[in-house]
């Protein structure tokens, strides 16, 4: 409920749990359950609060049922914004390198990407090249079958460094 009853809708925000461990059995209570998972937003104020509110929620829920609970959150990474100057100007030059089909705006997203940290301190921007949905690799990016053509890489050779060539004209 924190995502659909206490973030600004305006605000993208995740939080999902990927990871349960609960070494039961069909008639076996667990001593002990671990739940992992991440919590993704573009804004850091609600990030805090979030995490206050996740610890907060733990504690009595686990209090109402008279069992102990224990919060770790690690600090993850920032949210990763791009700078929107430099987002128009490599936009442009991309769109004289690349046939008009060939490039996607994509929606945001919630990336978690150390390439944050270096946003936060100098104009920056995150872009992605295509390698899946072909029929070279139909797997998603995470799947363990995933497979990058290795072609790919001379390609985005040329790109960037017709990105950075243009940039420094």
């Amino acid at each position: 409920s924190l995502v659909s009853r206490l973030a600004n809708p305006a605000i993208p925000t995740v939080l999902s749990f990927g990871k349960f461990i609960a070494n039961g059995a069909t008639n076996i209570i667990p001593n002990e359950v671990k739940i992992e998972g991440t919590f993704r937003t573009f804004d850091e104020d609600w990030r805090k609060k979030a995490l206050s509110q996740i610890q907060q929620i733990t504690y009595h829920t686990a209090q109402s049922f008279n069992v102990e609970a224990e919060i770790k959150i690690l600090n993850g990474y920032p949210s990763l914004v791009n700078n929107t100057e430099l987002y128009k100007t490599v936009k442009s030059i991309i769109e004289t390198f690349l046939p008009e089909e060939k490039v996607k705006i994509l929606d945001i997203r919630t990336t978690a990407e150390d390439f944050a940290y270096f946003a936060q301190k100098y104009p920056s921007l995150m872009f992605r090249i295509g390698t899946g949905g072909s029929d070279y690799c139909s797997y998603p990016l995470h799947s363990p079958n995933f497979d990058v053509n290795d072609e790919i890489f001379s390609f985005a050779h040329g790109l960037l460094s017709f990105i950075a060539y243009n940039l420094t004209k």
